[in-house]
């Protein structure tokens, strides 16, 4: 994963600083908009999966978070700000949300007051609650903001 670190996309418009998350699909970039002068984070497909035989439905796949994702027009869902695709690569790149993942604020003993959840749409916190993992949720400051930075494949 840190062989990424520092890389340049689309001739400089992008650098990757630090990595933020690695799954078995995909790697998730905290990352630099050197023409806006602006914190991103890019997603990409996980290098090891290059070897695997299902590759290119993989690919597939993550465009397809992509679009997805770009669909879905909510103040708790990361906004989509771009998708390229470099030496075969594809990258997502999407709004920086600051703050610590719902897996840190929750767990591993520290449950969340009994009414946190409710200042998120009835229908966002049930999905956030049963489809998506707590790391990939971002809790802000106020711990009563969420945004949720996965794409659920029924629901956009």
């Amino acid at each position: 994963m840190n062989s990424l670190v520092g890389k340049q996309l689309q001739n400089g418009k992008y650098t990757l600083n630090e990595p933020l998350g690695q799954g078995g699909f995909g790697i998730t970039f905290k990352a630099t908009h050197h023409y806006l002068g602006q914190t991103v984070v890019i997603k990409t497909l996980n290098p090891a999966n290059r070897d695997n035989p299902q590759f290119v439905a993989l690919e597939e796949r993550f465009q397809d978070e992509g679009r997805r994702l770009a669909m879905c027009v909510h103040p708790n869902i990361v906004k989509v700000a771009d998708f390229f695709i470099e030496d075969a690569v594809p990258y997502l790149v999407m709004d920086y949300i600051p703050g610590q993942t719902l897996e840190a604020v929750v767990f591993p003993d520290r449950p969340l007051p009994e009414r946190s959840p409710s200042t998120m749409p009835d229908k966002l916190e049930r999905r956030c609650i049963q489809s998506i993992k707590p790391g990939c949720c971002i809790a802000m400051s106020n711990r009563k903001t969420l945004f949720c930075v996965k794409v659920l494949r029924k629901w956009c």
